[in-house]
Parts: C-alpha cells; sequence; structure tokens
C-alpha cells in the first residue's frame, strides 16, 4: 500500500515542510536582537612584562564576566531600573555573551579581552535599553567583584553601546526538518488507514457479494 501510493507521501512530506516555514516566519512575532561591546582592562605600568600578564589577567577573568551577566545581581538591578515585568530567570534567558573571537587558549581560557553582549527581545525600543541597562550594570558588578578595600582593579569598559536593534533570522532547517517527519508520518499512516479500511466488509451488500462469489466458485470447481 505504502508503494503503491508513494507520491501523496512525497507530497505530504514536502507540503508539509514548506507549511512550517512559512507558518514559522510569517506568524510568528519577529525576534530582535541588541549588542553592547566590552573590554577587559586589568591596570599596570607600562613595563612589556606587566603588559603581558595585564593581558593574560584580563583574559581568565573573561568566564567570570560571562557568568556575571546573567546572574542576578545584574538582572535584577536592570529589571529594577527598567521596571521590567519579568523575573531574573526569564531576563537571563534573554542574555547571550561571549568573546570576540571566541578562540580558547591550550589552557581552555579565552584568548580575547573583548566581550559581547546580546539582548533579545519582541520590541526593538525595549531590546535595546535592555541591553544598554545590563551592560551598564554588569560594569558597576565588576568593578565591585575587584574591589579590593581601597580602590577598585580590573573591570570592564564600554566599547560599543546599544543604538539598535536587529531582526534575528532563525534557521529554517530544523522547521523544514520538523515539518517533514511529521507530513510523511501522517502521511505513512493515512494511506494505511485508508487501505485497511477498503479491506473490510462495512455492510450487508459486501457480505452477500462475497458469499456469492464463494458460492459461484465452489460451483465452478464441482463442473
Amino acid at each position: 500500500m505504502l508503494s503503491r501510493f508513494w507520491w501523496v507521501i512525497v507530497l505530504a512530506t514536502i507540503l508539509s515542510a514548506v507549511a512550517v516555514v512559512v507558518s514559522d516566519r510569517y506568524v510568528r512575532e519577529p525576534v530582535y536582537a541588541a549588542s553592547t561591546q566590552l573590554f577587559a582592562v586589568v591596570p599596570g605600568d607600562a613595563q612589556t612584562r606587566s603588559a603581558y600578564e595585564g593581558n593574560r589577567a584580563a583574559s581568565v577573568r573573561m568566564d567570570t564576566y560571562t557568568q556575571l551577566a546573567t546572574s542576578t545581581i545584574v538582572t535584577l538591578r536592570t529589571i529594577d531600573e527598567l521596571g521590567l515585568d519579568e523575573t531574573p530567570e526569564e531576563l537571563a534567558k534573554r542574555i547571550s555573551v561571549k568573546t570576540v573571537p571566541g578562540t580558547l587558549s591550550q589552557f581552555s581560557y579565552p584568548l580575547s579581552a573583548l566581550l559581547n553582549v546580546q539582548v533579545s527581545g519582541s520590541d526593538p525600543g525595549e531590546t535595546v535599553k535592555v541591553a544598554n541597562a545590563v551592560t551598564r550594570h554588569l560594569i558597576e558588578a565588576s568593578q565591585e567583584t575587584e574591589w579590593t578595600g581601597t580602590e577598585s582593579g580590573p573591570a570592564l569598559v564600554l566599547v560599543d553601546q546599544a543604538t539598535s536593534a536587529q531582526v534575528v533570522g532563525a534557521s529554517w532547517l530544523p522547521n523544514a526538518t520538523f515539518g517533514a517527519i511529521f507530513g510523511l508520518v501522517l502521511s505513512c499512516l493515512a494511506v494505511l488507514a485508508t487501505g485497511a479500511g477498503q479491506d473490510r466488509i462495512l455492510n450487508r451488500g459486501q457480505l452477500a457479494h462475497l458469499a456469492e462469489q464463494s458460492i459461484g466458485g465452489d460451483d465452478g470447481d464441482r463442473r
């Protein structure tokens, strides 16, 4: 039955994949993203050795700053400042942080002291405000973390603030794959159910017809 109606299965699979991709693109609300750039600074003199150690110290701290960006220290302050109607955990899911470039050393710490902070949201203006607020509070938190008791130590410095939010283009491949699998399974089940239903005796007329064929066959064999 599946081989007989292979064209139905192929057509349903293709149409399901296309339908999911189109609906996801035109029905779902767009997602915007705004980004800021930060640079980790470690104070020191101008000697070569000090510059090397300062750069290495800044790179080692990048993992800490990445985790600090999504911590409640930063998210709670951002929510209080902007009056956001969401929890710290919900805001943290909208924040993504990475070093630029993301190359790691042989000791598994980032080689770059440049940090990219990206915030996503459904409203472009609100997303820009949240990105800049998160960045400000991240800088404050980094200074507080490095406080020595007399003066602030290494900290993050703002390089570029967010000025606009861009639409995030989601990959269509996962949606198309899901739609194709759904269409394939559903069409196979429909073909099997239809074929099985055609082989059933649904009324007395069909039963009488089969009885007549059976009796006719028996008479033919006797002759």
